[in-house]
């Protein structure tokens, strides 16, 4: 019963740890079938290690070579979708607390691609690093739909001054998530607004 568990474990290590090729990942597979069904040979079992014991070589290898091209760039990116993530959990928990807490912290490369390769990480770091739409000291107001959306009608047509672009992680996966931080007219208590909840101010004559 045992060996059962521990073959059944290293297969399952091997498709969930490793960037398997297709064809090993194929072979994996069904031995992963075989192995439900009528238990695995030794033969089978030697090959199974044998995989996970050439891949360990080639992440040892690779982690190396990765350690040397992590560099400023590769981090501030890390970071950018780290803070997303720690804002919409669950996903990528332990990782983005580590790259964010951790100065000395380095993700592996798979880490790194998992992170910041998906959908939804592209999409923040698409509005991350956008030219903001409206400049810092230039005008603005709030939409009306997020005006009473944030709790904030009175604000409706009164023009903000932009101070700061970029002024807060991007936290949605969305276009216009870029955060703003506003300050309105006559008032000392500025605030974080999306991109998307704003539009420029047309002075009236």
């Amino acid at each position: 019963m045992e060996t059962v568990q521990a073959n059944a474990a290293l297969i399952e290590r091997l498709l969930n740890d490793f960037d398997l090729s297709p064809r090993a990942r194929q072979f994996v597979l069904s031995l992963r079938s075989w192995e439900y069904n009528k238990g695995l040979t030794k033969n089978q079992i030697n090959a199974l290690n044998y995989i996970e014991q050439s891949y360990l070589n080639l992440l040892r290898s690779s982690s190396e070579e990765w350690h040397q091209q992590w560099n400023h760039k590769k981090k501030k990116v890390a970071l950018v979708c780290a803070r997303y993530y720690a804002e919409n959990p669950p996903y990528f928990n332990d990782l983005s607390h580590r790259i964010i807490n951790d100065e000395s912290f380095v993700p592996t490369q798979m880490e790194f691609k998992k992170l910041t390769e998906n959908k939804y990480a592209k999409k923040v770091l698409s509005e991350h690093t956008a030219q903001p739409a409206y400049a810092e000291a230039s005008m603005v107001l709030i939409r009306a739909p997020a005006a009473r959306k944030m709790g904030m009608p009175e604000l409706e047509s009164v023009p903000l001054m932009v101070l700061k672009t970029n002024a807060a992680p991007v936290i949605r996966a969305a276009a216009g998530a870029k955060r703003y931080l506003v300050l309105p007219v006559n008032c000392d208590s500025p605030f974080l607004i999306e991109e998307r909840d704003i539009k420029k101010y047309k002075l009236k004559y």
